[in-house]
């Protein structure tokens, strides 16, 4: 993958091959997932890469299968509360699973796009 132009900003796959209707961009957020259990639900803690406004990457310590749904809690910077999404697994290759939110709204999209860019503005320095 390469960077923007700026050096910081969302990354896009440099073959092309992949089609992507957001960028995604390299960070690693703090999440809880949670999954069905055959005793009801359980939290399970993860990370989330290279999110965008639609998915992102998630790595959690359980058995998931492609095609279940979960839902996710974001621990976003600045916010006081988690931003809890439902999320459909659509690849998975060990513990790292490719996700989709279901049915984000706009105001949804808006949080992870500003926390996105916080968080990259943190992470990279001098670009205040």
């Amino acid at each position: 993958m390469e960077s923007s132009a700026t050096g910081h900003g969302p990354q896009q796959p440099s073959t092309g091959i992949v089609a992507r209707r957001w960028p995604r961009y390299p960070v690693d957020l703090p999440l809880r997932v949670r999954v069905a259990t055959l005793a009801g639900h359980e939290f399970m803690l993860g990370h989330g890469r290279d999110v965008s406004q639609g998915g992102m990457a998630l790595y959690v310590p359980a058995e998931l299968e492609v095609g279940d749904t979960v839902v996710l809690e974001l621990i976003l910077t600045g916010s006081k509360k988690p931003l809890t999404l439902r999320a459909e697994i659509k690849n998975r290759t060990g513990f790292r699973y490719g996700v989709e939110f279901l049915d984000p709204t706009p105001e949804q999209q808006e949080i992870i796009l500003t926390c996105l860019q916080k968080l990259l503005d943190i992470e990279t320095p001098g670009n205040r």
